[in-house]
């Protein structure tokens, strides 16, 4: 051992003994309730947390382990802000620390405050905190416990949800409710206030008889000593209360006993019910005029709920000619005739079952004595009591029963005389067929029923004629009450014929009500009169024809019969004086005349063969240049005196081909001579003939007079001439018979001229290749 202390005022060895003992029993003791504590804070329920002043930590608890996610060997050491102080509030945690560091003065130390911790996850945990400083020599440490709230922070928020929802309910309920204490309300919500129509302050701290009726004070005080008595009161009653201008509202309420601040108190819900009880009033009347209504109605009424009558009205038992009473007991099925109590089953299953059935028919009963009676029946599914239910009215329609078969049988009767008729007949409205006979549909050509229902427009010529008919017919029926017209209608194939109608409305001069028409086929007399009035027409063309015939010919034979008889007169009386030359000229005189009249004999004779349909067509194969040449040459011989050239242009191609020869000189030799003729000026006459798209095409043109526009339409008319050919002689048959001729080969003839510059004929023929 190391020498002892010596010198003044040393202890003795011996002394130092007992010194060192009490030490040793003093650190046990310490070591002991050192252990003891740890065990103490390993085992307690709190988080314990100890950390040093410069924030990091120095202990951690396995209950803050748990709750706060960190490990012991996790937390020691690390700055305690970082792992639980959320991000948000760690710089005020540590501005709050270096405060206390240097004024030491404290401002949440040894207190409890709620505060939120973060969770190792990220999470906040409600945590209640208390911290407290721990000087240790020089030196100062922390601790704090830790308890996790959140439980007890889920219930408060819970009460303070329940409270918030209790007060919202309460102030929204629709019913007012009020708590009162020996007749004082102490409380109303806001429906109370709107139902009674006072504000809070004349509620709260007044009587319940503010604002109770007069009549019902003495039930509400006997209602409030029955609950005081612990008496049964009824679940609900109503009351009358006052409101403050007077007027009255009915009020139905509850009550019930309530503890209130440690004493009873009256809880009561109350509703207006003022409508409500003027409507049930008026439903009690309403009811009342049913009832009388029901059993006044001229229908029996009857309510059957499964195989039980459970209504059924004094009339329903009166035309079933059952007693009421035992109507109520056996209803009339039985009495249903037998051909229809099957119907009348199977429909009602279907019904009760949900299927769709007919809710109107009729069915017979088959009275005692015989009798069969006929009702009319309406059924439908009601609810009676909560319960599906048959409800079915019914009514005696004997009577009309047998008027409807005398009126069907008078109605077949007089069907069958009108369908018999020889006209065709007609029930219209509205301009819709109604009805039509068999004569008339016959008329027209459809089945009557493709006629019932449909338009009169139909049966008529065209949309626009029906329209236009319309205003005319309807003005007469109205005003007279008739109408008649011939008018043309139409099949239903498109033919059209003529019908003579008449109509007559059903009530006088209403055309609204209906109108019956006749209709009588009168094609065949139109078609007669209309052959009438042709053949008249054509007999005034004949008288017309006749006469300019007879102008005709007393002009036209006039000059060369005057030139015969001056040429015979001479030959007669200087015949043998006449020079040889002179003598010839005038019988070359006598022999142009003859064959000028000739020539219009000739003419007249073929006009009559063409109105006659007597005219020959006899095609043949000719050569259609020699033919035309020779026609050109032949009408310059008959006008020799002419200043006009003739020229032709006869195109390739244009050789042989099968026409009737006699008519086509008849064609171009008029056509020919007319341009020569009535050029008198002169000028060029054109003669071409060319093909074109299967037809042979032949163009006689002058430089002549022209013919008038307005004249053109009658060119080719018999013993028609021009108003301005003067005085050139003329027939007025050649261009006639040009037409005919044309028309016989088939062909079309076109005519284009100018006044006083000329014309020009074009004549189309299909192309006959010899």
């Amino acid at each position: 051992m190391p020498n002892a202390p010596s010198g003044p005022g040393s202890v003795p060895p011996a002394a130092l003994v007992p010194n060192v003992q009490d030490l040793q029993q003093t650190v046990e003791r310490l070591q002991a309730r050192e252990s003891h504590l740890l065990n103490l804070l390993s085992l307690a329920r709190d988080a314990v947390v100890a950390m040093d002043t410069e924030g990091f930590v120095t202990d951690w608890n396995p209950a803050a382990e748990k709750l706060l996610g960190y490990s012991h060997a996790e937390a020691v050491g690390a700055k305690l802000s970082d792992l639980i102080v959320p991000e948000d509030q760690r710089a005020a945690h540590e501005a709050g620390l270096r405060r206390f560091l240097s004024t030491r003065q404290p401002t949440i130390l040894n207190q409890l405050i709620e505060v939120e911790a973060r969770h190792r996850d990220g999470t906040l945990i409600a945590v209640e905190l208390a911290i407290w400083s721990v000087p240790s020599g020089q030196s100062l440490g922390f601790g704090a416990f830790i308890r996790d709230i959140s439980d007890r922070r889920a219930a408060q928020e819970a009460i303070r949800l329940s409270e918030d929802f209790n007060r919202v309910v309460v102030e929204h309920l629709g019913e007012g409710m009020s708590i009162n204490q020996d007749g004082v309300v102490l409380y109303v919500n806001r429906m109370a206030l709107q139902i009674l129509k006072r504000p809070m302050e004349s509620v709260v701290g007044h009587s319940v008889m503010t604002w109770v009726h007069p009549d019902d004070q003495a039930y509400v005080t006997e209602l409030r000593r029955q609950s005081r008595q612990g008496e049964v009161i009824p679940e609900r009653f109503e009351i009358r209360c006052i409101q403050p201008d007077g007027s009255v509202r009915w009020l139905e309420a509850h009550a019930s006993v309530i503890p209130w601040k440690g004493q009873t108190a009256t809880m009561t819900f109350f509703s207006d019910i003022t409508d409500r009880k003027a409507m049930i009033d008026t439903l009690h009347r309403s009811e009342e005029r049913y009832r009388l209504v029901i059993e006044n109605v001229g229908e029996g009424m009857i309510v059957l709920q499964g195989e039980h009558i459970v209504f059924a009205n004094q009339r329903a038992a009166e035309i079933a000619r059952i007693s009421h009473e035992e109507f109520l007991s056996t209803g009339f099925l039985h009495r249903v005739h037998p051909d229809d109590h099957a119907i009348v089953q199977e429909r009602r299953r279907r019904r009760l079952a949900g299927e769709d059935v007919i809710n109107h028919y009729q069915i017979r009963l088959l009275q005692p004595d015989g009798e069969v009676q006929w009702l009319e029946i309406g059924v439908t599914i009601v609810p009676w009591e909560g319960q599906p239910a048959t409800l079915t009215f019914y009514s005696d329609i004997t009577d009309r029963k047998l008027l409807e078969e005398e009126l069907h049988r008078t109605s077949s009767e007089r069907e069958a005389i009108l369908n018999s008729a020889l006209v065709g007949i007609v029930l219209s409205r509205n301009r819709e067929h109604e009805w039509v006979n068999e004569k008339f549909a016959e008329m027209v050509g459809y089945q009557r029923e493709e006629l019932i229902g449909q338009s009169s427009q139909l049966v008529h010529a065209s949309e626009a004629e029906w329209r236009l008919a319309g205003p005319p017919t309807r003005a007469a029926l109205s005003t007279v009450g008739t109408f008649t017209a011939e008018r043309q209608l139409k099949r239903k194939n498109g033919d059209l014929f003529w019908a003579h109608l008449a109509g007559r409305c059903v009530r006088p001069l209403d055309p609204d009500s209906g109108v019956i028409w006749t209709f009588l086929d009168i094609t065949e007399r139109k078609q007669a009169e209309q052959e009438i009035r042709d053949a008249l027409d054509r007999q005034k063309e004949l008288n017309e024809l006749r006469s300019r015939f007879v102008a005709m010919t007393s002009h036209e034979f006039r000059t060369p019969l005057a030139t015969i008889l001056s040429s015979a007169e001479l030959l007669k009386y200087y015949g043998d004086r006449l020079p040889t030359q002179e003598k010839n000229e005038v019988i070359q005189s006598i022999e142009s005349s003859v064959q000028r009249m000739t020539r219009m004999l000739d003419r007249v004779l073929l006009i009559g063969k063409v109105e006659a349909h007597m005219l020959e067509f006899n095609p043949e194969k000719i050569d259609l240049v020699a033919l035309c040449h020779s026609l050109v040459e032949e009408a310059r011989t008959q006008l020799p005196d002419s200043t006009c050239t003739v020229r032709t242009d006869f195109g390739v191609g244009v050789g042989q081909g099968v026409y009737d020869e006699k008519l086509l000189g008849h064609i171009f030799g008029n056509l020919l001579s007319n341009a020569i003729k009535y050029s008198p000026n002169g000028g060029e006459v054109g003669f071409r003939i060319y093909q074109q798209a299967g037809d042979m095409v032949f163009e006689v043109s002058d430089q002549g007079i022209g013919i008038p526009s307005d004249e053109i339409a009658h060119l080719f008319e018999s013993f028609h001439r021009s108003s301005n050919v003067g005085n050139i002689q003329g027939t007025g048959l050649g261009l006639a018979i040009v037409k005919n001729s044309v028309d016989l080969h088939g062909g079309r003839i076109e005519v284009r001229s100018e006044l006083g510059k000329g014309t020009c004929f074009t004549v189309r023929l299909e192309s006959q290749e010899a």
